[in-house]
């Protein structure tokens, strides 16, 4: 259903909301132009593969981050810089966030989940049915243009139906089940979802091998390894994503994640400390935000600089947990959280993103004019890029004659000359900072590369070889 709203979206480029508001594409074409030009994410998943869904249809993953709060954030920040190419967009910052509360109600699948993800159950339930009763009512107010049909009398009504006959449907479910005559305590919607059928015909079809459309006999034989537990991983770019652990789904192999090395610098400070700190490892999360893109010149914009402070502030996230000199943490952060270049950071913090410091904003800003004047990317050659050392070096040297982390000053009296907390804190946040730069612009590169030498998707040419003749 979610992809069914999400192509209407994209096919009619505009949708009127009960106020008479236009909902339009647009912006959110205009969004990833303006992120490609910056050379910065807004802190979104929003990528060319999104703009171009006509390629990947049956790909939910695209869809949900595409109707997303990340997404709908972005399009509000730029509402605040006063963007010209976003002006009047908050029926769709409206339209967006809707449909993501509403995915998120219901696809709960933890008793401890908080907000729109946590189950339905006593103390919650009134403000969710008003929430769900809201969402329905906007719903059925939509049409498709200003003197149109409602959206549901259309011939794009199957996804918006789909949502209200949802919402009803969990309604009544937890009124039911509920009563005295079955005593539920909490209602997880998750469970009534169809993603388990259709994860368990994904990996039926990938017993199959190349032949993912399976005969009866083969149908019999897959389904019988699958009810031995025979190691098969989940499918992750299929209808819809595993959320969950079904008991004839359960794969045995689990991929560990690399860990990820420390600048030197890091060490080295941590080196000169004789108390440590204890560091919980589950704090130590890698960030799933992919924020940033190959810059193609050194100029920052005032959107640039707010990007740039939002990564800081994950800089910093991973510096508290390497570090173990408690002066040189505290001086990492500060309280000042109503300045402008944190306004991206305000935005999006719901109470637990980090407010960097001014001096290790102005350090991450340095360091970006940088990685911009000495790293480029095209579509035929590879990376022109300097070392991190080089750059490292240029960073540090253009702080020589500067005064930065004044609250280290007696601390930097405690250390060693060859020890100074001050040039290792500084260096360990340009190297933290470029390892994140640098392993995006990789990445980048490689989906560039693959992009050219794929000329027709694997998933047409599996299509074309299936149902030749048909």
């Amino acid at each position: 259903m979610l992809k069914l709203v999400r192509n209407t979206l994209g096919d009619k480029k505009s949708i009127v909301d009960g106020n008479g508001e236009l909902i339009k594409w647009d912006y959110v074409v205009n969004l990833h132009k303006l992120q490609e030009q910056e050379g910065l994410h807004l802190g979104n998943r929003l990528r060319s593969a999104h703009i171009a869904w006509e390629k990947n249809k049956m790909n939910v993953r695209l869809a949900a981050q595409l109707l997303s709060e990340s997404v709908a954030n972005s399009l509000e920040f730029c509402v605040k810089e006063g963007l010209t190419d976003f002006s009047n967009c908050e029926p769709t910052v409206k339209f967006l966030h809707m449909f993501n509360k509403l995915f998120d109600l219901l696809n709960s699948r933890n008793l401890h989940g908080f907000g729109f993800k946590a189950p339905l159950q006593e103390k919650n339930i009134v403000a969710m049915r008003a929430f769900l009763q809201e969402v329905k009512g906007y719903i059925m107010s939509l049409k498709e243009s200003r003197n149109g049909r409602s959206i549901l009398q259309s011939n794009r009504k199957t996804g918006f139906l789909g949502f209200c006959i949802c919402i009803d449907s969990v309604l009544t479910h937890y009124d039911f089940l509920m009563s005295s005559q079955f005593g539920f305590k909490f209602l997880c919607t998750f469970k009534f979802s169809q993603d388990h059928l259709e994860l368990f015909f994904s990996k039926i079809r990938r017993m199959g091998g190349c032949n993912n459309n399976p005969s009866a006999r083969q149908f019999i034989a897959a389904y019988r390894k699958l009810v031995v537990h025979s190691d098969l991983q989940d499918v992750v770019r299929g209808n819809c994503l595993p959320l969950d652990v079904v008991p004839i789904l359960t794969a045995s192999s689990y991929l560990l994640s690399d860990v990820e090395s420390e600048p030197p610098s890091v060490t080295q400070l941590n080196m000169t400390v004789t108390r440590s700190r204890i560091i919980d490892p589950d704090d130590c999360a890698v960030s799933d935000h992919d924020y940033t893109f190959i810059p193609t010149s050194s100029l920052l914009s005032s959107c640039s600089e707010k990007i740039v402070a939002y990564i800081a502030g994950f800089v910093v996230y991973k510096l508290k947990t390497a570090l173990r000199c408690e002066s040189c943490i505290s001086a990492l952060t500060d309280d000042a959280s109503d300045r402008d270049v944190c306004r991206l950071i305000k935005l999006k913090s719901k109470g637990s993103l980090i407010f960097p410091s001014e001096d290790v904003i102005n350090v991450c800003i340095t360091c970006e004019k940088f990685f911009r004047r000495n790293v480029s990317l095209s579509n035929t050659a590879l990376p022109r890029s300097a070392s991190v050392h080089a750059i490292t070096q240029s960073v540090l040297e253009s702080f020589v004659n500067k005064d930065c982390f004044k609250s280290l000053r007696q601390h930097m009296l405690e250390c060693e000359p060859m020890d100074n907390h001050i040039v290792l804190l500084l260096k360990a946040i340009v190297e933290k900072y470029l390892q994140v730069r640098y392993h995006y612009a990789g990445k980048q590169y490689t989906a560039k590369c693959c992009e050219k030498q794929r000329s027709v998707s694997r998933q047409v040419n599996t299509k074309l070889v299936l149902f030749t003749g048909q």
